[in-house]
């Protein structure tokens, strides 16, 4: 049998840094949306862009959504949760930023 290594604990982030990344989440969340619309009302024009498929904006959007959710949930902050996830979540364990 091996001895395992347990990996070193971090210390908790600053609450400075927790803010800013509540900050980057929302920020993400309002670019992936304003993103969908640039891309929906391009192509109802018919405009394009010379490098990017709407498919390509479209995947460019969904992974900034993807990326608030998660930046959300690092900070802790359960009302930008909220705000990017559109459901209600609660902190358990204490109490809500």
């Amino acid at each position: 049998m091996t001895d395992r290594v347990r990996p070193p604990e971090l210390p908790p982030p600053a609450p400075e840094e927790l803010a800013a990344v509540a900050v980057l989440a929302r920020h993400a969340f309002q670019v992936a949306g304003q993103l969908r619309q640039l891309s929906e009302r391009m192509s109802d024009l018919g405009w394009h862009t010379d490098e990017y498929s709407y498919a390509d904006l479209s995947q460019i959007a969904d992974s900034l959504s993807g990326m608030s959710g998660r930046a959300a949930m690092h900070s802790g902050d359960t009302h930008v949760l909220n705000e990017v996830t559109g459901k209600p979540w609660k902190l358990l364990g204490g109490d809500a930023h």
